[in-house]
């Protein structure tokens, strides 16, 4: 027997046993059985890589999902500041947000430099939509 099997054997027996332990008290509670609890959790693909993560950063519950390449392509979170959705390029920045936050709802859109160029959004005042320049300066404004 390889050593890989040697390992992989024993990688099995030890998460076989780490789930008959955790389902124990499910034996003789079924209530148990529907409920997982955890500080976070990984989904696999069949090759084995990470390709969502559930987990809970700085008090905040995040959703990350990963591309084939392991690079973050969208995050759901909820902090204090409200939900947020944040969808990635390739390159792992930022190309969109949206948020909801007290004021409201809200949309920016990024260039390729991670720069807000658009800004959606909707508070008590109204609907609001911007665009920036290059630099982050209002180069349009309604209202």
């Amino acid at each position: 027997m390889t050593w890989a099997k040697v390992v992989t054997m024993t990688a099995g027996l030890g998460l076989a046993l780490a789930a008959g332990a955790a389902l124990g008290p499910a034996a003789s509670n079924p209530a148990a059985a529907r409920t997982v609890r955890a500080e976070r959790f990984e989904l696999l693909d069949a090759e084995g890589k990470v390709r969502a993560v559930l987990s809970v950063a700085a008090e905040a519950p995040v959703l990350a999902l990963f591309d084939a390449a392991g690079k973050p392509r969208a995050t759901l979170c909820v902090d204090a500041f409200g939900p947020a959705l944040v969808l990635r390029d390739a390159a792992g920045q930022p190309g969109s947000v949206l948020n909801v936050a007290a004021a409201g709802p809200a949309l920016f859109l990024r260039d390729a430099a991670g720069e807000v160029r658009t800004c959606l959004s909707v508070t008590a005042a109204g609907p609001g939509l911007m665009l920036l320049d290059a630099a982050g300066k209002p180069i349009w404004r309604a209202p």
